[in-house]
C-alpha cells in the first residue's frame, strides 16, 4: 500500500533552495581557493630569466648652430652644421628637419605653426645639401666621425623671422633635428643600399 505524498510546504521549499545555494557557494569557494593556490605554486616554483640582450649604444649626433635676434626681436638662425657622434668608426649620412614654432620665454608653444614666406624666411646651402618632400634636409657627402658636415645655414643662406607673431609675448624659434645612418652597407641580399631602406632616399648631389 502506498502511503500518500504530501506537499511541500513553503517553507521546506525556501530551506531546500537555500540549502543548494549553500552548498554552491562553498563548492565555488573550494574551486576558487585550489586555482588560487595552483596559480601561486606555478608563481613560485617559475624562476626569472634575466634578459641580458643589450643593443649596441648609439651617441646623438652634435648640432653647432647660431641664433641671433635684430632690434625688433625677430629671431634669426644664421649657422647650422651637424657633427656625427665619434663612437662610429664608418661614414655617416646626415638629415636634418628644421621645425619652426611660435614660443615665448617660459617656453610655452602657440599652436599655430609659422609658415615660411609669410612668417619666415629660409635660404639654405644647395650645393651639399638637398631639400626633399619629406621635409627634411640631406646632405649629399657622407660624414667621417670626428667632421662636421658642411653648413647647411651660414651667412646669407639663413632662417630668419619676418612677420611678428599672432600672439604678444611670443617670437619664432626653429627647433633642429639631426639623424645619421651608417654609409656603407646594403639590404635584400645586396640589391639596396641600407641608406635607402631607411630614408627612401639616396642622398647625392643631383
Amino acid at each position: 500500500m502506498k502511503l500518500p505524498i504530501k506537499p511541500m510546504t513553503l517553507h521546506k521549499k525556501i530551506f531546500f533552495r537555500r540549502r543548494r545555494l549553500v552548498i554552491g557557494l562553498v563548492l565555488l569557494m573550494l574551486l576558487t581557493a585550489g586555482a588560487a593556490l595552483t596559480a601561486a605554486k606555478y608563481v613560485h616554483s617559475s624562476n626569472l630569466i634575466e634578459d641580458t640582450y643589450c643593443p649596441d649604444t648609439y651617441d646623438k649626433p652634435q648640432i653647432n648652430e647660431t641664433v641671433t635676434s635684430d632690434d625688433n626681436g625677430f629671431y634669426a638662425k644664421t649657422f647650422l652644421s651637424v657633427m656625427p657622434a665619434d663612437t662610429t668608426d664608418y661614414p655617416v649620412y646626415v638629415r636634418v628637419a628644421l621645425l619652426p614654432v611660435w614660443q615665448n620665454e617660459q617656453g610655452v608653444v602657440y599652436g599655430r605653426q609659422p609658415v615660411e614666406g609669410t612668417d619666415y624666411t629660409l635660404a639654405y646651402d644647395h650645393i651639399y645639401w638637398l631639400r626633399y618632400r619629406d621635409g627634411y634636409f640631406y646632405c649629399t657627402m657622407p660624414v667621417t666621425a670626428g667632421c662636421a658636415t658642411p653648413p647647411l645655414l651660414s651667412e646669407d643662406e639663413v632662417v630668419r623671422q619676418i612677420k611678428a607673431a599672432p600672439v604678444k609675448g611670443y617670437t619664432l624659434h626653429v627647433v633642429t633635428a639631426a639623424e645619421t645612418i651608417q654609409a656603407i652597407g646594403t639590404v635584400d641580399d645586396g640589391l639596396k643600399e641600407a641608406v635607402v631602406d631607411a630614408w627612401g632616399h639616396q642622398p647625392v648631389a643631383e
